[in-house]
């Protein structure tokens, strides 16, 4: 196993889906959710269905997530993001101001 197509392409993604062994089950459909700077501190909503996740990157809202490259003016800060997992759109949901840390989901 190499080093993955998207880690050599710095803000271009080669392919969101990384290729696992036929045997591997808890890694069978790993993707890549995010491109360009820093992202971190993601979490998974109770339903499976959303991703929030701090990032330097400066996504206009409803961009598509590693379909789309973020825009050339990085932020300074982490900001906070939520990645529909469903549509892979990304939109901003922290002020764009300042510093943030550690979003999460509350149940329901």
């Amino acid at each position: 196993m190499g080093v993955p197509p998207f880690a050599l392409a710095g803000d271009q993604a080669q392919d969101s889906m990384l290729q696992t062994r036929s045997t591997e089950r808890h890694l069978a459909n790993v993707r890549q959710l995010t491109v360009g700077r820093q992202n971190a501190e993601a979490y998974f909503s109770f339903d499976g269905t959303k991703l929030i996740f701090q990032s330097t990157n400066n996504w206009p809202n409803d961009s598509r997530g590693v379909t789309h490259k973020p825009a050339d003016n990085g932020l300074g800060c982490y900001q906070m993001y939520v990645l529909d997992l469903d549509s892979d759109t990304v939109r901003l949901v922290s002020t764009g101001k300042g510093a943030t840390t550690c979003g999460y989901f509350f149940p329901g």
